[in-house]
């Protein structure tokens, strides 16, 4: 049987500039910057569907979302290494063009026996009206480097994290929904 592939959709190269590559498992794909981070993963099926499309040994993949990996992997390991001051607005990007606008509002710390609770106010919206903060907001770091992830979102713009009472919190890390590599650095240090 020998179906047509979709309008907009090319067939994937073994190639391509900027270090962006991927790996292809039976069925799944994972697209990778040049520092062999992912940056996107999807399953491949015989079935069409709006992104990528096995035919026999050829796999097609959507023209448009495949120019936006290939952009996000030449910005992503520049992306990693860089970081926001606490009051800045960083612009987080998602798939199909979508940009989150993200900032800290206010931040405080609570100290009580052993425990110090951080009190994360911040505010998010996005030029396609999402906002979800529970999808960016990924884990945070203490100065001295541990790292938590169990985060406690008390509504939409308000986020509390309890870490030891000796450790400082040194950075609020974000992720883009779409794009798991894509992270964002802000220090809390004024």
């Amino acid at each position: 049987m020998n179906q047509e592939i979709s309008a907009g959709f090319v067939i994937l190269e073994a190639n391509y500039d900027n270090g962006f590559h991927y790996l292809l498992w039976d069925n799944s794909i994972a697209f990778l910057d040049s520092e062999d981070v992912t940056i996107y993963q999807t399953g491949i099926n015989d079935q069409t569907n709006d992104f990528i499309v096995k035919r026999g040994d050829a796999i097609y993949v959507n023209e448009e979302r495949l120019s936006e990996l290939i952009e996000i992997a030449a910005i992503a390991p520049e992306q990693r290494q860089k970081t926001y001051s606490i009051d800045a607005v960083v612009e987080v990007r998602s798939a199909e063009n979508t940009v989150y606008f993200f900032r800290i509002i206010n931040l405080d710390a609570e100290k009580v026996d052993d425990i110090t609770t951080y009190s994360i106010k911040y505010e998010i919206a996005s030029n396609k009206g999402a906002n979800d903060g529970k999808k960016l907001i990924t884990w945070v770091e203490t100065k001295d480097g541990v790292t938590y992830d169990r985060l406690e979102f008390i509504d939409d713009n308000l986020l509390h994290i309890q870490t030891g009472k000796n450790r400082e919190l040194g950075s609020i890390f974000l992720t883009s929904p779409s794009f798991p590599g894509l992270t964002y650095k802000i220090a809390v240090d004024k």
